[in-house]
């Protein structure tokens, strides 16, 4: 399968505070750039009498980082903790990122035609990124921002979910229930 495409990043806040977990106030993050999952996993050897006799490996999380063209003040202070006053965004010693949902889709191709892969990962929680820019000079160079996150198992267990759809509509709406997106 090639992944040949990459749309609609949106996160939703995580309420652990019911029976079951539930997200509220999903937005979209910005128009998507990149996206990079990295499953991370623990794994261990037992050797006795000079040879491996097993090996485990067991998923611990995983990283992200995302990249959009434009990270929002209004974004930032959502995926961040941080506090938005007009076009003001503070930050502060007692701020804490919240726990979020994490989702987004993108075009994949196969023997069999394209289809959509859509990703979701269930608690995420995200970090300051980098502040970057240089001077102007002879050539047109482009930086845009990007943010890296920890996703973690919620307390059902589940870290992440991918859903193939045949058309993006689908994709859309699966990642919109989720989320709690109503258009």
């Amino acid at each position: 399968m090639a992944y040949t495409g990459l749309k609609y990043m949106v996160a939703a806040k995580l309420d652990e505070s019911a029976a079951e977990d539930a997200y509220t106030g999903g937005t979209v993050i910005g128009r998507s750039i990149s996206a990079n999952v990295t499953v991370e996993s623990a794994e261990g050897s037992l050797f006795s009498e000079d040879e491996l006799e097993a090996y485990i490996t067991k998923v611990t999380g995983a990283s992200i980082t995302i990249g959009t063209s434009d990270l929002k003040q209004t974004v930032r202070a959502f995926l961040l903790g941080h506090t938005l006053t007009g076009s003001l965004l503070k930050y502060k010693n007692t701020d804490i990122a919240p726990y979020v949902g994490h989702g987004f889709y993108g075009e994949a191709t196969t023997g069999e035609g394209v289809s959509y892969i859509a990703v979701w990962l269930y608690k995420v929680r995200f970090k300051d990124p980098v502040i970057e820019s240089e001077t102007k000079n002879d050539s047109i160079s482009f930086k845009t921002p990007s943010i890296a996150g920890k996703a973690i198992y919620n307390r059902t267990g589940e870290l992440l979910d991918l859903n193939r759809f045949e058309t993006e509509s689908e994709a859309v709406a699966w990642l919109n229930g989720l989320a709690g997106i109503t258009e």
